[in-house]
Parts: C-alpha cells; structure tokens; sequence
C-alpha cells in the first residue's frame, strides 16, 4: 500500500500531501538533469555525425551518379 492508502486509512491529509511534495520534488530534479543531459549531447552527437558529402566534391557536382540515358546504354 502506498502513501495515498497509508494517508485515507488514517484519516490524515498531512502525509499525503508530503508524499506528493517529494514526487514532485523528484521528478522536477529528474526533468531538470534530463534537459540538461539532452543539451549537452545533441551538440556532440552532431559533432560525430560523418559528413554528408564526399570530401572533394564541390555543391552540384555530381560526377558519380549514373543519368538515365547512360543508363539505358549498359
């Protein structure tokens, strides 16, 4: 039985209301470490991510790709 049922069995508000205090409590401490961790590491998971174009390809050049006539000929 938790805090809430302890509380109604005795007929007090007293520990029900501490009860919620200290989960609220936890749970702002929790969101509060997880926006950190979340800020932290998008910047270093970006970081890591490999680059998307090959290296020496300048914008637009896309000499490896196959067109469809080249295509048709094989």
């Amino acid at each position: 039985m938790g805090d809430q049922g302890v509380a109604a069995r005795l007929g007090e508000r007293a520990p029900a209301a501490s009860a919620d205090a200290a989960y609220l409590h936890g749970m702002d401490l929790v969101l509060l470490a997880s926006g950190i961790a979340a800020l932290v590491t998008a910047p270093a998971a970006g970081a890591l991510l490999p680059d998307p174009k090959p290296a020496g390809s300048a914008p637009g050049d896309h000499a490896d790709l196959v067109t469809p006539t080249q295509n048709a000929r094989q």
